[in-house]
């Protein structure tokens, strides 16, 4: 929306996801500390393996409400 109304296409979602991916280091949850039921998905596709200084993760514990 913002290239839109700028009307600059270097701000698209596409041209600036690259430097999203980059930003994120994402740590999986460790399954062993969950409930069997709190399950979680996500894709490792997303993120880059280099990583960045953000740091993304799911909580090894989850309470027993959200399960």
């Amino acid at each position: 929306m913002w290239a839109d109304l700028v009307d600059d296409n270097s701000y698209t979602f596409e041209n600036l996801l690259p430097y999203f991916e980059k930003s994120v280091q994402f740590t999986p949850p460790d399954a062993s500390k969950r409930f069997p039921n709190a399950t979680t998905e996500y894709n490792p596709a997303a993120f880059s393996p280099s990583g960045g200084p953000l740091q993304v993760s799911y909580p090894n514990y989850a309470q027993a409400w959200s399960t």
